[in-house]
């Protein structure tokens, strides 16, 4: 894989996503475990990449497997990671937790990791919060992926923006028009609903499959 090549594509799919072209962000590999771990004391062992300002820094894709991820997560990893960057051009304060890793999961990862458990988002307001929980990606991607399929992404987007000027909750309900409580359940239901369509076609394949077998017999 040419990284430069990679980080030009992801660099791009920000762009298309959030609207804006910031100059001058920058990758830097790591090939040796010890120095990534120098470099980020502040993260989880488990980071393979994070950034700095306008840097983006990744651990070499063949070392992934040592912090257990897979190498094919590389090229989503970094996207996430530029996504930070550009939020923090968007937003120029401090904003929840959920919201910046919500995003940039969504962007990266998509909704196809589904949580395997409810959190509340209210409460993961910063990384302490977030670390205290057994992977809170998958909710908070979903949660995202939820709003651009109801309200789209240009919502989102004005979200981000009004985060500059109003409290979180209050940009949310501005935007959004309802309370993020009010939305929060709307979407656990959906989430639920998801699983219960899964498991009925799972439940059909599989009945499919038992017809087949005594047909066959």
């Amino acid at each position: 894989m040419n990284y430069q090549i990679e980080f030009k594509k992801n660099y791009m799919k920000a762009c298309n996503f959030f609207g804006i072209k910031p100059k001058n962000i920058k990758l830097k590999i790591i090939k040796n475990i010890k120095l990534i771990n120098k470099l980020s004391s502040n993260v989880p062992w488990y980071a393979v990449g994070f950034y700095n300002k306008n840097t983006v820094i990744m651990l070499d894709k063949e070392l992934f497997p040592s912090r257990g991820h897979k190498k094919r997560e590389f090229s989503k990893v970094m996207l996430h990671e530029i996504c930070h960057i550009f939020i923090k051009k968007i937003v120029k304060k401090r904003i929840p937790v959920w919201v910046e890793e919500g995003i940039c999961q969504f962007i990266a990862f998509g909704d196809k990791i589904k949580p395997k458990k409810f959190v509340n988002l209210r409460k993961l307001q910063t990384y302490e919060d977030w670390y205290k929980l057994d992977n809170p990606y998958a909710y908070c991607s979903n949660f995202f992926s939820y709003l651009n399929k109801k309200y789209g992404k240009k919502k989102i987007l004005k979200f981000i923006r009004l985060l500059n000027k109003r409290k979180p909750e209050d940009a949310f309900a501005g935007v959004f028009g309802q309370d993020i409580k009010v939305i929060e359940i709307e979407f656990r239901r959906w989430l639920k609903n998801l699983k219960n369509l899964k498991n009925e076609k799972s439940l059909k394949k599989n009945g499919k499959r038992k017809g087949d077998r005594k047909g066959n017999i």
